[in-house]
């Protein structure tokens, strides 16, 4: 339907505000922006804790297992350690990612990527919406772009469509390449995308896997703390490696806002150290670039936002973890349930999509940030930061549950409890 002749004369009809355009538009963009809003977190901790119960190694097996109890090294080991016959043949595995990488045909929506909402920030009166989906593209050309070779899907632009005719204000933030392969011609077609309907103020790019991101070949030696903060922001700020909508390039309470935010996590998590090695420059990135996104959902206040890498399976989880993360510590919330509820968002979408676990790099690279922010001194001056800025008290998270359900891995059903 939304790619019907009968749509598109419709949807230009209610963009010029002729008021005899069929209703039917409403319909069909309030239909896909369900389909970006469907609540799948229980489902999610019914899977996960059902995989890691099945898959962990233990000598006891008459006592029963709380998941709670294990680390997330020993959690993700339970999934790696599941019988490969109740995870997918190495043949799909394999075949999935080649079309990903080559970009032949990709569609993360087609292979059961299921978009749905992860948790609300509630910012005082204010809140926004954490949305969890698959790059909303498909590797094929647009019939009505020329030399392209990404399109995105209808029914993300039937979302966008609907934020935009409701004044819902929604943020992107992309984490695949802005200029190279496959991934740089899926960031060109939904740049295009936001910018065709008036959202291009909505489009960030935080790029990963570059020489940058890695601190590799001529950043191995920005070893000069100061020296390297700035590269931060100059490299944020470089449209060819991340993206900023212009109205944030020039917006200098925002930009100062950005650097504060660097000094903090210099100040904070590395001691203001004037020297940084390669591995903890690493780490400054994966923390900047979480808290980055938490401070613009502070600033602009959006009542939406998605990250998304390929899949939003392994660098999404691996941001969104950190920056939830964050979130708990700040508000002094970082209890076993919300420890757990965050478990079921970095490990439950790799599975369900892919029947497998986060992937090494990613998770040494989690494993690590984790381990600096845990750090006593570390939580004692994050803790004491957000106390005297109030934002211990200005922020809240909320997890949408569902009934509570057990997911029988024998059977492969649930029931509720």
């Amino acid at each position: 339907a939304l790619e019907s002749e009968a749509y598109s004369l419709e949807h230009k009809k209610k963009v010029k505000n002729n008021p005899e355009y069929s209703k039917d538009v409403d319909t069909l963009h309030g239909i896909a922006t369900t389909i970006y809003n469907v609540r799948l977190h229980s489902f999610l901790a019914s899977v996960i804790t059902g995989v890691i119960k099945k898959g962990v190694k233990r000598d006891d097996t008459d006592t029963p297992i709380d998941i709670r109890e294990l680390s997330l090294v020993e959690q993700r080991q339970a999934i790696i350690d599941l019988p490969q016959s109740d995870k997918a043949p190495l043949a799909i595995l394999w075949y999935n990612r080649i079309i990903g990488h080559l970009g032949l045909g990709f569609d993360p929506h087609l292979i059961g990527n299921i978009p749905h909402q992860l948790f609300d920030l509630k910012i005082g009166d204010h809140t926004t919406r954490f949305i969890r989906t698959g790059t909303p593209t498909i590797d094929e050309p647009d019939p009505n772009i020329e030399d392209s070779k990404a399109r995105v899907v209808p029914e993300f632009l039937a979302f966008l469509r609907d934020c935009q005719h409701n004044n819902k204000r929604i943020f992107y933030f992309n984490l695949q390449s802005a200029t190279e392969g496959p991934e740089g011609n899926r960031t060109e077609a939904l740049k295009k995308a936001f910018k065709d309907e008036g959202l291009k103020d909505s489009f960030f790019g935080l790029d990963h896997d570059t020489g940058y991101y890695g601190q590799r070949d001529k950043w191995t030696g920005l070893e000069d703390a100061e020296k390297f903060k700035g590269s931060i922001l100059n490299h944020l700020l470089n449209p060819l490696r991340c993206s900023f909508p212009k109205a944030s390039r020039k917006d200098e309470s925002f930009l100062e806002g950005i650097r504060n935010l660097l000094d903090e996590i210099h100040a904070d998590v590395f001691f203001g150290d004037e020297m940084l090695d390669q591995e903890e420059r690493q780490d400054f990135i994966d923390i900047a670039y979480s808290l980055f996104i938490f401070a613009t959902v502070m600033y602009y206040k959006p009542d939406s936002i998605i990250i998304a890498c390929k899949d939003a399976l392994d660098r999404s989880g691996k941001v969104i973890y950190i920056l939830n993360y964050l979130m708990l510590l700040y508000t002094d919330n970082l209890t076993p349930e919300n420890k757990h509820d965050l478990m079921i968002t970095i490990f439950g979408p790799p599975f369900i999509v892919k029947k497998k676990e986060l992937i090494d790099e990613r998770f040494e690279r989690l494993n690590r940030c984790l381990q600096r922010l845990s750090h006593p001194l570390v939580v004692k001056k994050l803790l004491k930061r957000a106390k005297t800025t109030g934002l211990s008290e200005a922020v809240q998270i909320i997890v949408h549950l569902l009934e509570s359900q057990e997911f029988d891995m024998e059977k492969g059903v649930f029931s509720k409890t």
